[in-house]
């Protein structure tokens, strides 16, 4: 059901739809644990115009019209302007395109060893249909995951003494961390993963959509000591009635007034002054420049002690990069004035972020983070599930993404998180990102 959805909007919002089967299909080929993403993923269709049951196990995934991102399809390029295809050997080095003197440890993206039976790569149920998926796009899903997931379990870490801590899922759409977290699949420490409050923050339809699918879902509802009440204006809890943690489903166009959005997180006990996670995932690429910086001037004003996660394709000004920004105009998913096309380098974000008063910050490129961010042991689990041919057009694709973390440079744990070297939460290691300090970019 669409509620209140301009015609404009549609492609966008269509997007939380293909972000999920995309999910969907790497956890099916095992790539990481995720029991809920089946149920989330019920009738979900993106761009595409047939619905695919979450109980299917062989329909194809559609993929035609999908965008750029990590979640979806590749965008056509002539592949004379780039790299030559030839990977038939999966041990030759591989380069950088942008630096070539930065070879990619093949260890990382070689063809997969045979699993071991105890090998925490498991088949998933869903397994079928892992096969429309390119195992490109979910190795690239995939790495998308585990950079979210250790910003979270960085930030509940640095703050777990805290009484009160909180999550704030920017642009949400149909994501599960939420019930990864209640299940302790994003952290081992129990002590960590108490009281973590949680909001998820979307379009009022996106949100609709997913309280739906919650509330008539068995297999969300019996994990859980799970209740979800209703409560105004499409604003919904799911409280664990086993656990403190509740999660609140905020219904909000984050191009509308920021103290508002504020206002509503605050009817359910949101606190500025306490340790704040902002998550924009694939989010701030569509918003237009103004209501994007208005939005996150207020939120370094109003939350002193907050940090920003924000994970966004770096279009560059290379034919690659060109063709991602051509595909997204012609599919009505961004504008001129949208922030992809007006933030076009890694630099540019911590510029930026700087401007908006996040003064202390550090990113990288997903292909640097694919080597730091991401653990020995995902990088394995990874080469375990499926063959990955597409060498340097996987170097290529990750170069085009970055993961920023940004904070105050007052904040009470904002420098631990956006730390540099051993002692790095998050995992960066120096010459492989940027670093804001002090108003400069190194």
């Amino acid at each position: 059901m669409e509620r209140n959805v301009h015609p404009s909007d549609r492609p966008i919002i269509a997007t939380a739809d293909d972000a999920i089967l995309a999910k969907r299909a790497t956890v099916a080929t095992g790539y990481y644990e995720d029991p809920f993403v089946e149920a989330i993923a019920a009738h979900a269709s993106g761009m595409s115009s047939s619905p695919a049951p979450a109980s299917s196990t062989s329909s194809p995934l559609h993929e035609s019209e999908r965008f750029p991102t990590m979640s979806n399809r590749l965008p056509a390029v002539n592949e004379d302007e780039i790299i030559p295809n030839q990977m038939n050997s999966p041990q030759r080095p591989v380069h950088h395109p942008v630096d070539s003197g930065s070879p990619v440890p093949v260890r990382h993206v070689m063809r997969p060893s045979p699993v071991p039976s105890n090998s925490p790569a498991r088949p998933s149920p869903g397994r079928g249909i892992a096969r429309h998926q390119q195992p490109i796009i979910k190795r690239g899903t995939h790495a998308r995951v585990c950079c979210i997931d250790r910003a979270i379990s960085a930030f509940a870490q640095l703050v777990h003494e805290k009484k009160q801590r909180q999550i704030v899922v920017l642009g949400a759409g149909k994501d599960t961390n939420w019930f990864r977290y209640r299940a302790g699949l994003l952290f081992d420490d129990s002590e960590t993963c108490n009281a973590l409050q949680w909001f998820e923050v979307d379009h009022p339809s996106v949100v609709y959509s997913k309280a739906k699918l919650i509330r008539n879902s068995p297999e969300l509802t019996s994990q859980f000591a799970l209740e979800m009440n209703k409560i105004d204006s499409d604003e919904y809890i799911l409280s664990d009635t086993s656990s403190p943690s509740n999660c609140v489903l905020v219904s909000h166009d984050l191009r509308a007034s920021p103290q508002e959005l504020i206002e509503k997180l605050s009817r359910h006990n949101f606190d500025p002054a306490v340790p704040t996670l902002f998550i924009l995932e694939c989010v701030q690429m569509y918003l237009p420049e103004d209501a994007n910086s208005t939005l996150l001037r207020y939120l370094s004003r109003k939350c002193p002690d907050a940090c920003v996660c924000l994970f966004d394709p770096i279009l560059g000004n290379d034919p690659f990069g060109r063709m991602m920004e051509h595909n997204l105009l012609r599919a009505g998913v961004v504008t001129q004035d949208s922030c992809l096309l007006r933030t076009r380098t890694l630099s540019e974000h911590l510029t930026k972020a700087n401007s908006y008063g996040f003064d202390r910050g550090v990113g990288c490129d997903m292909m640097s983070a694919y080597d730091t961010v991401v653990t020995d042991t995902q990088r394995l689990r990874a080469n375990q599930c499926e063959m990955l041919d597409e060498l340097e057009e996987w170097v290529l694709i990750m170069r085009h993404y970055c993961i920023v973390v940004c904070c105050r440079s007052d904040s009470n744990f904002g420098q631990q998180y956006c730390g540099v070297g051993a002692s790095s939460p998050m995992g960066f290691v120096s010459g492989k990102c940027l670093v804001l300090k002090n108003g400069q970019i190194k």
